[in-house]
């Protein structure tokens, strides 16, 4: 199976999706792909691949972020439990 990559500034449904092909195709199928494409489109690639690359980045640095968040309201949790607990009444 022969793919082009759409042209464009940001990546979209179908540049994602070729890019999920090349990644999962055969030896065959890629090596069929890249015999056939020209310079440009090998540039293209490229650079799809390369924000793909970016994006993945940023999602891992939101998950990091998320969780040091959640680590941080654990301990906030933590510390207001402590502080409550010495205000409970002791019955």
């Amino acid at each position: 199976m022969f793919i082009m990559l759409t042209k464009g500034r940001h990546m979209n449904d179908f540049d994602r999706e070729n890019i999920e092909h090349l990644l999962t195709c055969s030896n065959n199928e890629f090596n069929e792909w890249a015999n056939a494409m020209d310079t440009d489109t090998l540039l293209y690639t490229i650079k799809l691949i390369q924000q793909a690359k970016i994006e993945l980045a940023l999602e891992e640095l939101k998950l990091i972020d998320s969780l040091e968040s959640e680590s941080v309201s654990q301990e906030a949790l933590i510390e207001a439990n402590a502080v409550l607990s010495r205000f409970t009444l002791k019955g």
